[in-house]
């Protein structure tokens, strides 16, 4: 969160048990270019498929903002890949510079979107 303010980068955190269409939702209520997930989450010993449902949010037709998703390996699990658009954490933060110059925002500039209940319009 604080590496998104750094950049000025407007981030939104989702619960990790929204279903698909959920989260597809939020990505377009929030024209969301990037998506962050892991492979997938761990909840009372069972395996949640974060990134599968990040996948099947991305096949609904009305989201159409996402650019990359970035994946953290977390479990190791089995998970499909999209090539050009899916991304690994890892390597991104292997060829990340640790020199960065904080973005200039305005006091009105948002910082995070809280999207714990759909907009609707």
């Amino acid at each position: 969160m604080l590496a998104c303010a750094r950049i000025g980068a407007v981030h939104s955190v989702i619960f990790g048990g929204f279903s698909p269409e959920a989260v597809a939702g939020r990505i377009i209520d929030s024209n969301s270019r990037l998506v962050i997930t892991s492979d997938e989450g761990v909840r009372a010993g069972r395996s949640i498929p974060l990134k599968k449902n990040v996948d099947d949010a991305l096949k609904n037709p009305n989201v159409t903002s996402v650019e990359h998703v970035v994946v953290l390996k977390r479990t190791g699990g089995k998970i499909d890949w999209q090539e050009g658009r899916d991304l690994w954490w890892h390597d991104l933060v292997e060829q990340a510079s640790d020199q960065h110059q904080a973005e200039e925002m305005n006091a009105e500039d948002p910082l995070f979107y809280s999207l714990h209940l759909r907009f609707y319009r």
